[in-house]
């Protein structure tokens, strides 16, 4: 029992630590280079990707000024944080990524060299076996967007009902398999997408000049779509005089932007639509719910008027004194 497990634990050492020569064959990582941009020197990440039509092309992802990360490996740290690996590695699936490839991200992600917390490696060893024996194959073929929550928590509990798991056991799996997602969404490799909103962005790509499959969904024209537009300019452009255009009442120099619209959603989906606050803290991508509850919702004024006349009439106070 004491061999077996030392030798698991010894392939655990050997798939998360190789050497970076060794995991390139297997894995692209992509190629740091540094380009001359107005901002000044910055480095940039050169990648192969196969497009919709099954062709290979080349795709550039900004990373960071050479400022910022002086050195290559604190280059490759930000690039490999920033999360592309799973999208040049997914060839055959461009823009739609397998769950074998987000679980095995998630490994090297927070068990890997880079990882922010060395974890022991016993930890490691329940993890990996985790993902490796039972998650991966039962949905590593799927499309990790698509897998419902149902289905989830279905096999979840066949597990118990026919393999005899322990249900201590199966909210370990129920845990990694949230931290799975959680990293996917994270580094940007899984948005939850309403279909309406998902038909949008699409016929949006249908009519943007920049619809390779690395480009940005908002590009910047001048860049060719490999950055996106900036802030500034898609306020002063496009989201202020639409705002004007809905009859939202802006004044000349008031500050309007971005922000405008995230405190409105996170307002309106809390105090209006009842959704649950920790759902709205996944879609503002808060790391903290009191940043949702603090910074992000206002005191709703019916709500407040209708719990006061709640009360007052429970104490008996008439409302023949309202005109």
């Amino acid at each position: 029992m004491n061999l077996r497990f030392q030798d698991h634990q010894n392939r655990v050492r050997s798939d998360l630590a190789v050497s970076a020569e060794k995991r390139n064959m297997a894995y692209q990582r992509g190629t740091l280079k540094k380009v001359r941009r107005k901002e000044g020197e910055i480095w940039v990440l050169r990648y192969r990707v196969t497009n919709s039509t099954g062709k290979r092309v080349e795709n550039v992802m900004p990373i960071g000024l050479v400022q910022e990360f002086p050195k290559d490996e604190d280059a490759r740290r930000k690039a490999d944080r920033l999360g592309p690996s799973v999208r040049i590695n997914d060839s055959s699936l461009p823009g739609r990524v397998r769950f074998d490839f987000l679980a095995e991200h998630y490994l090297r992600t927070d068990f890997g060299g880079d990882a922010v917390r060395p974890k022991l490696v016993n930890t490691i060893s329940h993890v990996e076996q985790i993902v490796r024996a039972y998650l991966i194959p039962r949905f590593g073929n799927e499309i990790a967007e698509d897998i419902k929550p149902l289905d989830i928590q279905r096999w979840l509990k066949s597990l118990h009902d026919s393999n005899s798991l322990a249900w201590t056991t199966i909210s370990k799996m129920r845990g990694v398999m949230r931290r799975i997602y959680k990293i996917g969404v994270l580094h940007e490799h899984v948005v939850p997408l309403h279909p309406i909103l998902a038909a949008h962005l699409r016929s949006w790509r249908e009519q943007s000049p920049q619809t390779k499959d690395g480009d940005f969904v908002f590009p910047s024209l001048r860049a060719c779509g490999s950055v996106p537009l900036s802030a500034s300019i898609f306020v002063a452009d496009h989201l202020r005089p639409a705002a004007k255009k809905a009859g939202v009442h802006i004044e000349d120099g008031q500050r309007f932007g971005l922000h405008n619209l995230r405190h409105s959603l996170s307002n309106w989906l809390v105090n209006k639509a009842k959704v649950e606050p920790k759902t709205v803290q996944g879609i503002l991508r808060h790391s903290k719910i009191q940043t949702t509850l603090d910074l992000c919702t206002q005191e709703d004024s019916d709500e407040t008027l209708a719990a006061q006349g709640e009360y007052l009439t429970a104490l008996g106070v008439s409302s023949s004194m309202v005109q």
